[in-house]
């Protein structure tokens, strides 16, 4: 329970502390904070003095102690009254105790842990900043607190899409993702740290890439835990408040009746929280995750991805190259999981369950190690071809690597995904079991209701598992099992489906021997059991050196052939392709230095809302009469056909490939041939575009800012979600008019839309001009503004001398207008006389004049702004 009080103890100091809080100040309050506070404090005074650096870690917790010790800073600085003298002591000595043994056990550590790396960051600060400025100690404590922050940016842990990796050269954790968002904004608001800042901007794309539930199987292979099932560890608002992808999740946590726990840890959200950002979904997307170095998708509740990350040999390798999902609609949340699919090893002689029902992972060798390889990511499928050794688990140490050579070959679509994998020893050498596996399971520590594997059909090769199917389309083991083991908690087993090569192989206490030349395969297909449509897949001759693997997928209309070079030579491949329509052609390379030119850019395909969009890749075609084609050295090609080869799609509005237009909404139209389906979408530009109707022919587009914005039209053919496209784009320079009320409100609040804020008699920056007055004087609606206009009384006359946009006239009056009495006024223009005395920046200065007579004891003027 330390981490779960600390964390209330920081909360609830800050309910006591912070000036807008409803509680500020409270004594029961208080009460609570002093006593937990005490718990710790007493902790550290009986126990800490005792402990060597060496125990320290097995007695403080990071994730406990970093937190409190941010309250016994702070309270001391703010409230040193509220100590009692004899208590006082006793508190500072602690504090000192406590900073000496942390600094004592980390003053030589080398960063590796990212997520305890930031928390100790925290901790060093909150001991050391207290102590007198003269002690030595203090300053090498922030030294090194410093140190342990600015390595995440320093030691290549950062990764491209946002995410973080947990130690060396792995990918992120589950879970520890938002560990390492809380501690580094901690120290930023702390501490005001550059380094902190930029990793907190840098991780801001984690959450809309990684999608609406984090992939578990991509962690590294001993910290699949599975804690939650319905987080994408978007880091909350200090990270992606401001992000619409994942607006609508931190709107949805936020808005959640309060119950007695959540109310833990959510002061940080309040603080960071700007209203404004307009919650926008994320489109179905196949992305190359930068991440994770693999494609990425999700179509609705349907997810996959493969991680091609090159773990160092030194460091355990991948629990699984790919995995995949289905989630429940409602609550959004995991219903089953593809946990992972690879070939195996049991290299002991006892059972592979041990005694506890678990499976037992020691006694296997199965974890992917020194990848050889490349992925391919397309629009609307990505393929992967990789040869990897096979280490023993050894939990976060390096395992055992094995003599023998572990292939893949996947296919993902946006409702599936189907692989060939490949086993063989590298040498003459011995096994208790060689398998084939795929794990599947509901949760972990969380998890969603209980399911079961259940036949499906007659064949005896299909199941499904909550809402998903799998299959299998080949193999040559000698027979296939379902096998439960308990996981992270009994209620929440894993199912697996084990490929033997013995029949009795689940209960071998022999080492069997295994020659070069020998191999085992499967072919399997997941997904998700609404998916329309069987598909055929398999394995088909291919020259030596060579493997190849064809899928057909006829209700899509779709056939694919992978062509996979695990050699480390160049090899030619001349197919033999019975396809009657035109065959696109794809290469993935394992080094860019390998592209053809035929294929001038990386096969990484990245949709025009992330960061670093790619665009479509340039359209190549294979013919029998071009001959053969080069495979480099770990890549491999993808030959691809479709029944429904795609027309060409016209821009129609604007016309020109380039062309300069006024205003920040325009109308644009496109046109295909037949039943086409439309998709518009922006490639490049300042800022985001809305369309109104993205998926019509003829569509409004509203700019949220100035500029030059690439556009982009797809027109889509055959069924969904299979289909070729066709695309065309239009560079479109947008001017916003100055006289323009709607520019301007776009200009000053791009994608806000509640008149609340920008309409005419709405006064969002609260200094009492109205956006319309504020348009009409070209002040600035977003901050106060001091009066902006000058009264001067004359003997006979009053001036008034005020600005006024140059070309209001197109969307605003702005009227001076007289009375002699406010009790009943009666507004005139009447012998006003106006004149420019000055012009600049398109804002005119103008002074009216009214008249004063002998009989005119008071006088009062305003300025009016209404609609022409």
């Amino acid at each position: 329970f330390a981490r779960t009080t600390g964390a209330e103890l920081d909360t609830l100091f800050w309910l006591f502390a912070h000036p807008s809080s409803p509680r500020r100040h409270n004594p029961e309050i208080l009460r609570r904070i002093l006593r937990r506070a005490y718990a710790y404090l007493d902790a550290i005074s009986v126990h800490g003095g005792n402990l060597n650096a060496s125990q320290l870690a097995s007695f403080y917790d990071d994730f406990a102690i970093g937190p409190a010790s941010q309250v016994f800073r702070e309270l001391l600085a703010l409230y040193p009254a509220l100590v009692p003298p004899n208590q006082k002591a006793l508190w500072q000595q602690a504090v000192t105790i406590a900073g000496d043994k942390l600094y004592a056990t980390y003053r030589d550590r080398v960063a590796s842990w990212v997520n305890t790396d930031v928390a100790i960051s925290c901790e060093l600060f909150n001991f050391a900043l207290p102590r007198p400025f003269d002690d030595p100690q203090r300053a090498a404590m922030l030294a090194k607190a410093t140190y342990f922050m600015s390595s995440v940016l320093t030691s290549g842990r950062m990764f491209a899409d946002g995410a973080v990796g947990y130690h060396d050269s792995q990918n992120e954790a589950g879970g520890y993702q938002n560990t390492v968002a809380e501690y580094v904004t901690r120290y930023y608001e702390m501490t005001g740290d550059t380094d902190a800042g930029e990793i907190l901007r840098r991780m801001e794309w984690y959450g809309p890439i990684n999608g609406p539930i984090h992939s578990w199987w991509t962690s590294p292979a001993w910290k699949l835990a599975w804690n939650d099932i319905d987080s994408s560890d978007h880091g909350g608002e200090s990270i992606a408040g401001l992000n619409p992808y994942v607006r609508a999740e931190l709107d949805s946590a936020m808005n959640v009746a309060a119950t007695s726990t959540n109310w833990v840890g959510v002061q940080r959200s309040a603080v960071w929280y700007r209203p404004g950002t307009v919650a926008l979904p994320r489109p179905d997307y196949t992305v190359y995750d930068r991440n994770i170095l693999g494609p990425r998708a999700w179509y609705g509740q349907w997810n996959y991805a493969a991680t091609l990350r090159r773990i160092a040999d030194v460091d355990p390798g991948l629990h699984t190259i790919m995995g995949a999902q289905v989630a429940d609609f409602s609550p959004f949340r995991v219903n089953a999981c593809l946990m992972g699919v690879f070939p195996r090893l049991r290299v002991s002689p006892d059972s592979g369950t041990d005694a506890d029902g678990t499976f037992s992972e020691t006694r296997h060798a199965w974890l992917a190690t020194s990848l050889n390889g490349a992925a391919l990511v397309r629009r609307d499928f990505s393929t992967l071809a990789v040869s990897h050794k096979l280490e023993t688990y050894a939990s976060s140490s390096k395992g055992a690597v094995q003599p023998w050579t572990g292939r893949q070959l996947w296919l993902g679509l946006p409702d599936r995904v189907v692989g060939l994998i490949t086993l063989a020893p590298d040498i003459n050498t011995t096994a208790y079991e060689v398998q084939g596996a795929l794990r599947l399971g509901f949760g972990g520590t969380a998890y969603s209701a209980i399911k079961s594997l259940v036949p499906s059909g007659t064949s005896g090769n299909s199941w499904t598992y909550g809402d998903l199917l799998v299959r299998l389309h080949g193999h040559d083991f000698a027979a296939v099992t379902t096998d439960l083991y308990v996981f992270r908690r009994p209620e929440a087993p894993l199912t697996e489906i084990t490929l033997r090569d013995q029949s009795d192989g689940k209960n071998n206490t022999t080492a069997r021997s295994y020659a070069v030349g020998m191999r085992r395969f499967f072919v399997a297909e997941i997904r998700q059991k609404s998916a329309v449509g069987d598909l055929t897949a398999a394995e088909v001759a291919a020259p030596d050196r060579l493997l190849a693997f064809e899928i057909n997928h006829p209700t899509a209309g779709r056939r694919f052939r992978l062509v996979y070079n695990p050699s480390a030579i160049t090899v030619a491949y001349t197919p033999s392709l019975p396809w009657t329509s035109p065959v696109r052609l794809h290469l993935a390379v394992a080094q860019p230095s390998q592209l053809p030119d035929w294929q001038p850019t990386l096969p990484y395909f990245r949709p025009d809302w992330v960061p670093d969009p790619t665009g479509d890749a340039p359209t190549a075609y294979w013919t029998s009469q071009a001959g053969p084609v080069d495979i480099p050295p770990n890549g491999h090609i993808v030959f691809e056909t479709s029944d429904s080869p795609a027309p060409a799609v016209t821009i129609t509005a604007p016309t020109s490939l380039s062309t300069t237009v006024t205003g920040s909404t325009q109308t644009l139209v496109a046109n295909a041939p037949g039943a086409a389906r439309f998709t518009w979408s922006r490639l490049s530009g300042p800022q985001l575009v809305e369309f109104v109707a993205s998926s019509a022919a003829s569509t409004t587009a509203r700019f949220l800012a100035p500029g030059a914005y690439e556009l982009r039209v797809a027109a889509y053919f055959g069924p969904a979600p299979f289909q070729y496209e066709a695309i065309t784009s239009r560079t479109v320079n947008v001017a916003f008019d100055p006289g323009s009320i709607a520019d301007w409100r776009v200009l000053n609040w791009p994608g806000i839309y509640d008149n609340q804020i920008i309409g005419d008699t709405a006064d969002p920056d609260m200094d009492g001009l109205p956006n319309i007055l504020e348009f009409s004087m070209a002040t600035i609606p977003t901050s106060f503004t001091p009066q902006p206009w000058f009264l001067n009384a004359r003997e006979d006359r009053l001036e008034l001398i005020f600005p006024r946009l140059s070309s209001i006239g197109k969307s605003a009056i702005l009227s001076p207008q007289w009375c002699d009495s406010l009790a009943a006024p009666d507004w005139s223009e009447s012998g006003i006389d106006q004149s420019v005395v000055a012009s600049s920046n398109g804002v005119d200065t103008v002074r009216a004049t009214v008249p004063l007579g002998p009989n005119t004891p008071k006088r009062f003027l305003r300025l009016r702004a209404s609609r022409p």
